[in-house]
């Protein structure tokens, strides 16, 4: 069966090539700029070449902008075989040979893929001119031409320097492209880590920085350095990035001095350069979800870019870099673990919450910092192993999840010596019990100033119950008399888990999976809760009243009629709602004044009564 070969008649082809693979017209400059890097970089490795640059030039009068390199040059066999064969370049076979021949570095340093850079020059220019003229001996100065058609001209022209000029004749519509200012600022995106000088127009500084500390053996104080000139945001700590091997990676990591609880993705971003080159800004796909209080620079050669350079493609080497980022942001708080534990503590102080929410989610990240996260405790801020020191047996950790109440906690528990954590906000409550789950040798118990161990019941009688229906009956407020330490605190006021119980009918009245019929009866049993709860000065609460405290020992002798008792029981009551530190309304609080202002009111009267009893003025 007889085979043919398409035929193609596509006039400005390969300006149709240019336009729908770069879509940005100034890529070009980066596009241009890259194969004259390559180009010098072939002459150093190939002929020893020194002082390689690259110079761009802008004419607005000819509305030309020109790159010129004093590197390899082509020979008219490869100006056929790699400039003008769409898809073919020779530095990717420069780079496979320098590979077998065991030159990595020299190899990282090649840019070009694909062989498509020209084409980002045609998607802007009406014709293009290259002239050339290769390092090897007796070569000629060639003038290569095209209209962005399937074909182009190459013809001898006066003889130039080693090295290649491409002139780009913009189109009109591109002319925006000929600015300076905007050329110079592509060239510092694009290209500021390269290095190779760039020079633009007459300007004899380099644009481009060629400064990053990775490409040569900084100290850590440049690499900080580098970090503190880059970005704005102040750096806790940096991370250098050197590794070599199957997947390479380079450049810098830096944690910054605070992060926004509220904003759990607030960092976690990096800007991704391929060897030196500028592929993408703000990246926050490439660190590991975890790594959210981390920002930072990669340079890696062994990601793959997008044909059009705006992207990396999520290939298994994609995967692997973000594994070694990973592993140096978890080797380097382990390293300060030994070397530094203050700073890794202001480390993790700073980023504690969303460490926190992060590991709760990631196992592998939550195995290498769970011993190093903090808690707040009745005896300050902790890591776990520093906890678990401080509890009998080693082995069981207490927390408290009740919202402000956190001061009476640690004085009841504390009074029983059982240091206890704070889980009242944040993820601390799933974080330790993850710690549980991952470590078999260790449980918590989560505490309620309800348990048992707390307040012990005592034997009840007339001067108890009296106390206890006192308060049901003048104040609508639960009381119940128990002992407690430490005995100077006359009464708390512990929640019930009427809070926890509103929240989860409010999730079954909006739950798309409950029938209208249920959710009917949950609505009427949540009105007939609320209502019941209005009377109360504080809502869904027991008051505990010590039967260990002398002043409560008082009260249960005094005269139930009297106004003593009556203002005592709400002064204690007061306390108690300050102490645990109790929301009220505002109506609530006035009340809770004016039965103070009506204590003192009677101290002050009894004072004076004992002194008129005593004859005093």
């Amino acid at each position: 069966m007889p085979s043919y070969q398409l035929k193609f008649n596509l006039p400005g082809l390969l300006r149709l090539l240019g336009t729908n693979i770069y879509s940005d017209p100034k890529v070009c400059i980066r596009e241009m700029i890259q194969n004259a890097h390559d180009s010098c970089v072939r002459r150093q490795v190939e002929a020893g070449h020194r002082g390689s640059r690259i110079q761009v030039t802008i004419d607005r009068g000819q509305r030309t902008i020109s790159f010129a390199d004093n590197g390899a040059g082509m020979t008219e066999e490869e100006i056929h075989e790699c400039l003008s064969t769409i898809g073919r370049g020779y530095t990717a076979d420069l780079r496979r040979v320098l590979e077998e021949k065991g030159s990595r570095r020299e190899a990282e340093q090649l840019i070009g893929q694909f062989g498509l850079g020209l084409l980002s020059a045609f998607a802007i220019a009406d014709r293009i001119e290259i002239t050339t003229r290769s390092y090897q001996p007796g070569s000629p100065t060639l003038c290569w031409q095209c209209r962005g058609d399937v074909g182009y001209t190459v013809d001898p022209t006066e003889s130039a320097e080693v090295g290649t000029a491409v002139t780009i004749y913009v189109q009109e519509k591109h002319a925006s492209i000929l600015n300076e200012e905007q050329v110079q600022k592509a060239i510092k995106q694009y290209a500021d880590l390269l290095s190779i000088p760039i020079y633009l127009g007459r300007d004899r500084t380099p644009l481009n920085a060629m400064n990053a500390p990775w490409q040569h053996d900084a100290t850590e104080v440049e690499y900080v350095e580098y970090v503190r000139s880059r970005f704005d945001i102040p750096a806790m700590e940096v991370i250098p990035l050197c590794v070599r091997g199957e997947v390479a990676v380079y450049g810098v990591l830096y944690i910054p001095k605070q992060s926004s609880v509220l904003s759990i993705g607030e960092y976690g971003d990096l800007d991704i350069y391929v060897r030196g080159m500028f592929i993408k800004g703000q990246d926050r796909e490439l660190l590991p979800r975890w790594a959210k209080f981390v920002r930072g620079i990669v340079d890696s050669p062994s990601l793959m870019p997008t044909v059009s350079r705006d992207a990396i493609i999520k290939d298994e080497a994609y995967a692997q870099v973000r594994d070694v980022l990973g592993e140096a942001i978890l080797a380097h708080l382990e390293h300060l673990a030994h070397a530094d534990p203050r700073q890794l503590r202001a480390i993790v102080l700073s980023h504690n919450t969303l460490i926190k929410i992060w590991a709760v989610e990631d196992d592998a990240f939550f195995d290498r910092v769970a011993d190093l996260v903090q808690f707040d405790t009745d005896v300050g801020k902790l890591s776990i192993p520093e906890y678990l020191k401080r509890t009998e047996g080693g082995n069981t950790i207490y927390y408290f999840r009740e919202g402000g109440s956190g001061t009476q906690q640690k004085v009841l528990f504390g009074a029983r010596d059982i240091p206890v954590i704070d889980a009242s906000y944040g993820a601390e409550e799933p974080f330790l019990q993850k710690y549980a789950a991952r470590h078999p040798q260790v449980s918590v118990r989560r505490l309620s100033a309800e348990a048992d161990f707390i307040f012990e019941p005592v034997a009840s009688d007339d001067g108890w119950q009296r106390l206890e229906e006192a308060y049901t009956r003048l104040h609508r407020i639960e009381a119940r008399v128990v002992a407690f330490e430490p005995a100077d605190l006359p009464a708390v006021l512990v929640s019930k888990r009427l809070a926890e119980e509103s929240a989860l009918l409010d999730g079954l009245l909006t739950s798309s999976s409950v029938s209208d019929e249920i959710k009917a009866l949950l609505g009427s049993l949540k009105q007939e809760r609320d209502r019941a709860a209005q009377g109360m000065l504080t809502q869904g609460t027991v008051l505990h009243l010590n039967a260990r405290n002398p002043v409560i020992q008082m009260l249960r002798q005094t005269d139930p009629v009297s106004e003593v008792f009556q203002v005592a029981l709400i002064v204690l009551y007061n306390n108690a709602v300050l102490f645990g530190q109790h929301a009220v309304t505002a109506e609530n609080a006035i009340i809770m004044c004016q039965s103070n202002n009506r204590a003192v009111e009677l101290m002050i009267q009894q004072a004076l009564e004992l002194r008129h009893l005593r004859g005093e003025a």
